[in-house]
């Protein structure tokens, strides 16, 4: 399963708030938002991204990228969808994949991997 990393925050329309920290909204070109606390006009602290395609991660931001824990769904480009709890941008704890059949194979993941599959 492919890594997912969300480094879309350099795509997100440029803005010059009075204070460069702050809670706020913000839509990139290609339509993903993001809702959440801000660092030097990126993304850091708790926050949502949500994708057009219906992909989005909520939980901890760091400098642009997901980093620490959070919950999120990913399509991978084989059309499978991951959907469960990440650490670090990776599957990381109770999570599920749906291949392009509807095969669900649900599972508890560490650093990306599965290690136990129900």
């Amino acid at each position: 399963m492919k890594t997912c990393i969300y480094s879309f925050f350099n795509k997100f329309k440029r803005y010059k708030p009075d204070k460069p920290d702050r809670v706020g909204r913000a839509t990139s070109d290609s339509g993903a938002t993001y809702d959440g606390e801000w660092k030097n006009e990126i993304p850091h602290g708790k926050g949502k991204m949500i994708f057009q395609n219906g992909d989005y991660y909520d939980g901890e931001w760091r400098n642009g990228e997901p980093s620490g824990f959070g919950k999120g769904r990913n399509t991978v480009e084989n059309g499978s969808v991951y959907e469960g709890y990440l650490k670090d941008g990776k599957p990381n704890g109770v999570g599920a994949v749906t291949d392009i059949k509807g095969k669900i194979v649900k599972g508890i993941w560490k650093d990306g991997k599965m290690l136990i599959k129900n």
